[in-house]
């Protein structure tokens, strides 16, 4: 044995091997020693005294629930179980042992497991996947003191420590997470205010010194989900939770807030608002300042102390409402960009001098160009424009840097001023995980895609359950030439949400790379339907028929796509790629100069030299060193 103070004891069924080799994997290469029963034959009084051992000496003892455990009303890995509960009655309340973890989707309740497995939190590892997050906690874990915890609130965390653990490092007593507050006005279109008023609070508490404020994308990962608080908390790795909601009637709010915490369910502080719409940006203010005076954590505050925390980023409370209707529909992609556009220019029509107004406008813009909908020379140079009134409006606004930054970049084609614009942004609001991944993008331009890796995986780190960080990350994963490790991530981001069109569209060539051609066609085909038949989806499965020799498809995706061109606009760039993975030289280049004179999007990733399976630029094998070259030079790519 090795150090048994740093050693888990890893329990499994026969059927689950490959999942517990690779928890143990894991935790093994961060430097945790793992016993994990494999070459033997179990069974027999050598083994016996040997697993006796192990668990008398283990830190921590990792059992590994499934669907085969579930089946199974016998097996050695049960004798197992019983020997770690039996640890369990040595030990004083309060240290944590028994760390349960489900790798599918076995539910607790129900579960054919030891009375005292269902006394703590489970770990939750779809596909026996570890997560950085897992394997950090365990490590926490084996760093805690092996004593009683003392009284008060027990603490849970992401690994599943008992409930009544010792409390956390304490970096986490001082946390929050903000979940989404519920809309509880007649009218359903609400919505929008609700989540306004939870973004507003989230941006208060983040300038509140000392406190750990989960981000937006994480909890809204929960918004309309029945998981209790305990289980929020634990994924988050926060210690208290405010929840609450909004009423809206006229010119009349409700709003409940209640603060509690999460290790035993008790209300820290709860209270009603009802207050004038006028009233907004106070209410929202004086939430953020009870919540920092009950944690009795210090708020950053200059002068005679009376520095808001909530800034009313416009005069008119109309133009707040159309900006926060227009956000709303922006994040539903689609047809919502149309729809957020139109809130966004109503929202300036009230109040010209509305700088976050403004960046929704080049947000808007920008991806309707990014997708396809429009061509980039209509909505482009609007997007940059709006970027630039924000700033002149807000020089320290990190929102406007970071849209003109990703302008800059795939419209201008200047890569160092894009990474100038998004760096700013960062510099100005660390936490504002777009800036980063746009970051990522700037990085590949230059043909460095092992860097925009780790650039996407801070960004995941800030976000853990920002869907589209996650799919960033796993683009460039990709774009690395590291397919296995994309569709990891990718797999679990569908488990997050499983209609999430990037993460079908990413998967599918993930796969395709792979050589898991059915599984990656069918991903493609799933793209396409959720997009509603956009351009960009088609033309990649196409691609993906070509890739795998399926050549008379591809053909008939490429006719189809020349008769919509007929009567709708669809990217050159989309033709240049069919033709380029059909063997078309020829026309690939022709199509290039048409998506050169568009200004296409996809254009600044020319210099990347790779072979990867992705539809986001032309392969090295298809345009060789000296066209690239050439190629660049008449795009006008700013490099330096």
């Amino acid at each position: 044995m090795s150090d048994p103070t740093k050693a888990v004891f890893v329990s499994y069924a026969r059927e689950d091997t490959d999942s517990a080799r690779r928890i143990a994997e894991a935790l093994r290469s961060h430097g945790v020693e793992a016993w994990f029963d494999q070459s033997e034959l179990r069974g027999g009084d050598t083994w016996d005294q040997n697993i006796r051992s192990q668990i008398r000496n283990c830190t921590l003892f990792l059992p590994v629930i499934s669907r085969a455990t579930q089946e199974r009303g016998e097996g050695y890995f049960r004798r197992e179980w019983k020997l770690g509960v039996e640890r369990t009655h040595d030990l004083a309340e309060g240290v944590p042992f028994l760390v349960p973890i489900a790798v599918d989707d076995t539910a607790e309740s129900g579960a054919a497991v030891p009375a005292e497995f269902m006394r703590v939190q489970w770990v939750r590892l779809p596909g026996a996947l570890p997560t950085p997050e897992f394997v950090a906690q365990i490590k926490r874990l084996l760093a805690q003191p092996r004593k009683p915890a003392s009284t008060g609130a027990t603490h849970h965390s992401l690994s599943a420590a008992p409930r009544s653990a010792p409390a956390a490092p304490p970096v986490d007593e001082k946390s929050i997470a903000v979940l989404p507050f519920a809309n509880m006005s007649a009218d359903a279109e609400n919505e929008y205010f609700s989540d306004g008023m939870t973004e507003e609070i989230i941006n208060a508490l983040v300038q509140v010194a000392e406190l750990r404020v989960a981000a937006r994308t994480s909890v809204f990962a929960f918004k309309g989900k029945a998981d209790d608080l305990r289980t929020i908390a634990v994924k988050l790795n926060v210690r208290t939770v405010l929840e609450g909601s909004v009423r809206k009637a006229g010119n009349q709010i409700r709003i409940t807030a209640q603060l509690i915490n999460a290790d035993d369910g008790y209300h820290i502080w709860s209270e009603r608002f009802d207050r004038a719409l006028d009233d907004i940006f106070a209410v929202q203010d004086e939430i953020a300042r009870t919540i920092a005076a009950k944690l009795k954590v210090k708020l950053k505050l200059v002068g005679d102390g009376r520095q808001l925390l909530v800034k009313p980023p416009t005069d008119d409370l109309e133009a707040y409402q159309l900006y926060l209707q227009g956000r709303y529909f922006w994040g539903q992609r689609g047809g919502g960009l149309l729809k957020g556009l139109r809130c966004f220019e109503a929202a300036l029509a009230r109040d010209p001098n509305y700088a976050l107004a403004y960046t929704g406008v080049a947000d808007a813009y920008t991806l309707l160009g990014f997708y396809g909908y429009a061509r980039p020379n209509d909505v482009m140079p609007k997007a940059r424009a709006a970027a630039e009134r924000a700033l002149a409006i807000d020089p320290e606004l990190a929102e406007a840097h970071s849209a003109l930054g990703f302008i800059l970049l795939s419209y201008d084609w200047n890569i160092p001023a894009a990474e100038h614009a998004l760096r700013r942004a960062i510099k100005l609001k660390p936490t504002y995980v777009p800036a980063r991944y746009w970051l990522a993008s700037v990085v590949v331009g230059r043909n460095r895609p092992h860097d925009s890796v780790a650039i996407d995986e801070e960004a995941v780190r800030i976000e853990p359950l920002s869907l589209f960080a996650n799919a960033h990350l796993g683009w460039m994963l990709l774009g690395a030439g590291r397919a296995e490790d994309a569709a990891r991530r990718l797999e679990h981001l569908l488990e997050l949400d499983p209609r999430l069109l990037i993460g079908h569209w990413l998967l599918g060539q993930a796969y395709v790379a792979l050589g898991r051609t059915e599984e990656g066609l069918a991903k493609l085909r799933t793209a396409v339907e959720l997009s509603g038949n956009l351009a960009w989806m088609v033309a990649t499965f196409g691609c993906a028929l070509a890739h795998v020799g399926r050549t008379d498809e591809a053909r008939a995706v490429l006719a189809d796509l020349e008769r919509r061109a007929e009567k709708e606009y669809v990217r050159a760039f989309l033709f240049a790629m069919l033709h380029a993975y059909l063997g078309e030289e020829d026309r690939m280049l022709v199509w290039l100069e048409k998506a050169r004179a568009e200004r296409d999007l996809a254009l600044p990733y020319t210099d990347m030299v790779s072979d990867s399976f992705l539809a986001t630029f032309i392969p090295a094998r298809f345009l060789n060193a000296s066209k690239r070259a050439a190629f660049i030079e008449r795009l006008g790519l700013i490099r330096a």
